[in-house]
């Protein structure tokens, strides 16, 4: 480990959503195992805990097409992960397997499920910081968009 991560929590969430339907449908490899090798490159090489592996009754797919993935984080940051480690995350990664659309220059996330299909990035940045006081956060988004990147406003490429 180098002096730089020497004492620092590192915290990452990989969400994945493999399972659309119709139009939807990811015609690519395994995600998921896709989404673990991602996780095992993350946890040797640059230090990030995944907790919610040992934490979680789902384990490693706690994220993986979860019916409601805003409660899901709600809960593993709340009843699991702060307990443990108290607000002190200094580096936070969410890595995103899946669909991703732009609704008016935001980048957001699709699920699986009803009304809360579309998730907007900016909200689930927002839970996670306000459980953790992260204060680095870093997003990988592992999906396609055909969105023209000068049609995205300013603040959000930065």
């Amino acid at each position: 480990m180098s002096d730089s991560h020497a004492g620092k929590n590192y915290l990452g969430i990989a969400v994945c959503f493999d399972a659309y339907e119709g139009t939807l449908k990811l015609e690519t490899a395994d995600i998921k195992k896709e989404m673990k090798d991602i996780v095992e490159i993350l946890k040797t090489k640059f230090h990030y805990k995944f907790p919610y592996e040992d934490s979680m009754p789902e384990g490693l797919n706690t994220f993986v097409n979860p019916k409601d993935l805003m409660r899901s984080l709600k809960i593993f940051l709340e009843k699991k992960y702060m307990k443990v480690h108290d607000q002190s995350t200094d580096v936070c990664l969410l890595y995103f397997h899946g669909h991703g659309i732009f609704v008016a220059g935001q980048p957001c996330i699709m699920s699986l499920h009803g009304k809360d299909n579309i998730i907007p990035v900016n909200e689930i940045m927002h839970e996670v910081h306000a459980k953790t006081l992260a204060g680095r956060f870093y997003i990988i988004f592992d999906c396609c968009s055909d969105f023209p990147e000068e049609e995205v406003d300013k603040d959000t490429r930065e």
